[in-house]
Order: C-alpha cells, then structure tokens, then sequence
C-alpha cells in the first residue's frame, strides 16, 4: 500500500511539473464543485448478487489548459445474499434431521473513500473529453451472516456472524463526457465510465462465515453521473 502511494504521487508529481511549464502563462480557472452518483456493475463485482453504489462530492480544484486536477469523498453500498436449497443443518443449537432447511448467507458493505484524480480534460467550454485515473483510500465496514430457515415451521436461525474493518487503497480508470444542457456556465454535467480495481471480495473472504464464496471477480466496472457547478461563472 505505501509502495503505491509513492508510486501514484511521484507521477502525479512528474505529470504537473512535466506540463505546466509551457503553459504556466496561460489563465487558471477557480475551483468548481461537484456532486454524483455512480453504478457498478454486479456481474464482476459478485457473480449472482451483489453490485454497489456510490454517492458522492468533490472540487475541481482549478483548470489550466487540459489540466484539472480533482479532489473527492465518496460513500459506497451494497450487499450480497446466497441461497443454498434442502441442507439439513443446525437450528437454535439442535440438530433437526426431520425437517429440510435452505440456508442463506447474506453480507453487506459500507465504505468512505477520499480520492485525487489529475483530470485531463481536452475541448472547450460546451464539451470536454475527459479522463480520469483516480487513487482512492477507503475505510471499509464489512459484515456477514449464516442463517438456516426450516421451510415446514418458516423460522430460521442466524448460525454465525462477522464483521470487521479495514483500510485499503486502490486505482481506478475512467473516462467520459462533459458539456451543458441549460444555457448557462454554472452548470455542467458529465457521464463517466469507469474500471475500478476496489477487491471488496479480499475482505469478505477474510470472514468467518459458513456460505461465502471466493470465486467470485475483484473489480468492477460502472457508470457514473456528475454534475458541476461553478459559482464564479456568470449567469
């Protein structure tokens, strides 16, 4: 994890030093602010169920020539659920050999992340290309349960949970469009699509909690919307 922090701001720091001598003279732009949501796709994230979504806010922090670097915070959702058909298990501490049973394990996630992305973006005023690699730090609360349900008396007993709480970073790579749908400079919006490299599934595999599956892919791809506003823009 240390080893990637250096490694991300040691290009973040090439990058601008690399670009902003020719265009030192040029005019900076004032911050703009930002809010969103975003959508990942469950299919990579977990294979049956699962996926997450994220709400989130940011700063532009300023914009000269393609350059516009960004800062984050973001808070990320979701949760899975598997069903295993006619086991014959545990209910209440006694053994049932009488009546069949489904068991479920269930799990959910929640997480803050702060992230910086040197934004590039490429266009004028009306639309802007963008591309957005972003390093991100996340805080993350995990939690998981085994239930076995008895079908004849509809009861179901949780057998085991877990939780913990971790800290990790991650990249992630996207792309997307900006441009103006109202006649005005305040607003902007923007569509994103993204690769995270988030492994969420590492934390949940890290659970001891009976049903829990490790096949299962470690990133996500999703989409994202924004939208932008910059107070120092004329009405």
């Amino acid at each position: 994890m240390k080893a990637n922090k250096r490694i991300f701001f040691i290009c973040f720091l090439f990058l601008l030093s690399g670009v902003t001598t020719p265009i030192i003279s040029q005019t900076l732009t004032p911050p703009r602010f930002y809010t969103g949501v975003e959508l990942n796709n469950k299919n990579i994230f977990f294979r049956d169920d699962g996926g997450y979504a994220g709400f989130f806010v940011g700063t532009e922090l300023f914009s000269v020539s393609f350059i516009a670097p960004e800062i984050e915070v973001k808070y990320l959702t979701g949760n899975i659920e598997y069903e295993e058909a006619d086991v014959e298990g545990i209910i209440s501490g006694q053994l049932n050999h009488a009546m069949p049973s489904k068991s479920i394990t269930s799990g959910e996630f929640d997480s803050w992340t702060y992230s910086i992305t040197p934004k590039l973006a490429f266009g004028d005023e009306d639309f802007r290309f963008l591309i957005l690699p972003k390093y991100s730090i996340a805080s993350t609360s995990v939690r998981a349960s085994y239930h076995v349900i008895d079908d004849a008396r509809e009861y179901y007993s949780r057998v085991e949970q877990d939780e913990k709480k971790e800290r990790q970073s991650y990249f992630t790579f996207g792309i997307g469009a900006e441009g103006h749908i109202f006649d005005t400079d305040k607003l902007s919006f923007a569509l994103t699509l993204h690769y995270s490299a988030w492994n969420i599934r590492e934390l949940f595999d890290g659970l001891n909690v009976k049903g829990l599956r490790g096949e299962e892919g470690k990133g996500a791809i999703g989409i994202g919307f924004r939208v932008y506003f910059n107070p120092f823009a004329r009405l």
